[in-house]
């Protein structure tokens, strides 16, 4: 979904935090709006979005995932309508 809207997307991992099987990182997402993305239609905007995102892995294995992204930043910097989301 987030690729087909923003196809140069670029993901930055800011900061990174390990301890026993967890993984935390905080990363910034960047790229421009050129397809629809929650029924809005391209902007063409550049977005810039941060998000964090936690990861349990057990030998070598990714066993849980936990993913907050600012989606009410995103949809306020496409001017959408956040309760469409």
């Amino acid at each position: 979904m987030f690729r087909a809207a923003f196809p140069d997307l670029k993901i930055s991992i800011e900061e990174q935090i390990a301890e026993g099987e967890k993984v935390c990182s905080r990363a910034t997402t960047r790229g421009v709006h050129k397809g629809s993305i929650f029924g809005i239609p391209p902007t063409g905007k550049t977005i810039v979005m941060t998000g964090l995102t936690m990861v349990r892995i057990v030998n070598d294995k990714l066993m849980e995932s936990w993913v907050k992204n600012d989606l009410m930043g995103l949809m306020n910097q496409l001017h959408g309508n956040p309760r469409s989301a």
